[in-house]
């Protein structure tokens, strides 16, 4: 990798400009320059972790009323069957999966958009490489970096830039994994109801 734009005494390596602990990632890489990205970082984290809270208490719910078999029955494979969970007691683990998997297209463009504008490049090797190849090699590194995001080096990184509010948003996340561990935990007593 280079920077774009620069010239030959102006290229970085990847291993200088890396975060405490991140093992040879730049911070700037996964967070923009000067962490311009940082506060995305943190709030698709938060989302994240929402949608474990819908899933897990989706499930709760769907089992208390009875509806464990139907959960296992469902496959959910169509736009029919997502909508049809959706007007049932299976509505909030319905809304929170729709939810995390429109998260990682999401996270996919956000990734590219912040490695490109942090000056980093593919530099074309001996073969003088073409672009679509350029472009698929860019879309390779953006799926690698979408879970790199998730990764405590970034959201350490992210935290460091942004202070008190980088802070509140890593507690919101904490708490609502909490709540998602205890929505895994109702499950149980919610089947002793549903049944």
């Amino acid at each position: 990798m280079r920077q774009a734009g620069g010239h030959e005494g102006r290229r970085r390596s990847v291993a200088p400009a890396t975060t405490a602990g991140s093992d040879g990632i730049p911070a700037d890489l996964m967070l923009g320059p000067g962490g311009r990205y940082a506060g995305w970082a943190l709030w698709l984290r938060l989302y994240r972790a929402g949608t474990l809270v819908l899933i897990t208490f989706g499930v709760a719910v769907a089992v208390a009323v009875g509806r464990a078999a139907d959960l296992e029955a469902e496959q959910l494979d169509s736009a029919e069957d997502l909508v049809g969970a959706v007007v049932s007691p299976l509505a909030l683990f319905a809304v929170g999966l729709i939810l995390r998997l429109l998260l990682g297209p999401v996270v996919l463009v956000l990734v590219l958009v912040a490695a490109s504008r942090s000056g980093y490049d593919i530099q074309p090797g001996e073969d003088r490489r073409s672009r679509r190849a350029r472009a698929f090699d860019r879309f390779r590194l953006a799926s690698a970096g979408r879970s790199l995001l998730w990764t405590s080096a970034v959201k350490d990184e992210a935290v460091a830039h942004l202070g008190g509010r980088g802070r509140r948003l890593a507690v919101a996340e904490v708490v609502l994994r909490i709540l998602a561990v205890v929505g895994l935990v109702a499950i149980v007593p919610a089947s002793v109801i549903g049944s």
